[in-house]
C-alpha cells in the first residue's frame, strides 16, 4: 500500500487507515510499528465500519470520490490486484 499511495497520489488516490474491533492504543501502536505513511483513525463503536458494511478486521475497501464502495479485499492481496482495483476508480 505504501508504494501505491505514493504512485497514485497525483491521480487523486487517498489512503486512509481505520482501526476497528480493537483498542485505540493497539491501533496507534500498529501504525507506529509499521511506519504507515497515511492517517489512521479509530472507529469508536464501529460506526464507519457499519456504514460501509465492513465486518472484518483486516482488508481494504476502495471508495470513490462520491463515497461509493467500488471494491474490497479481505485479508491478503497482491500488487497486481491492488493496481487493478485502483485503476478502476481513478
Amino acid at each position: 500500500m505504501q508504494g501505491a499511495g505514493k504512485k497514485y497520489k497525483d491521480s487523486g488516490l487517498q489512503v486512509i487507515g481505520l482501526g476497528i474491533q480493537d483498542k485505540k492504543e493497539n491501533i496507534k501502536a500498529f501504525a507506529g510499528e509499521k511506519r504507515l505513511e497515511w492517517p489512521v483513525g479509530f472507529d469508536e463503536g464501529d460506526e464507519i465500519a457499519k456504514r460501509y458494511g465492513v465486518t472484518f478486521g483486516a482488508g481494504l475497501i476502495f471508495i470513490d470520490r462520491e463515497g461509493v464502495v467500488r471494491g474490497r479485499f479481505l485479508g491478503g492481496f497482491g500488487q497486481e490486484e491492488l493496481e487493478l482495483e485502483i485503476a478502476k476508480i481513478l
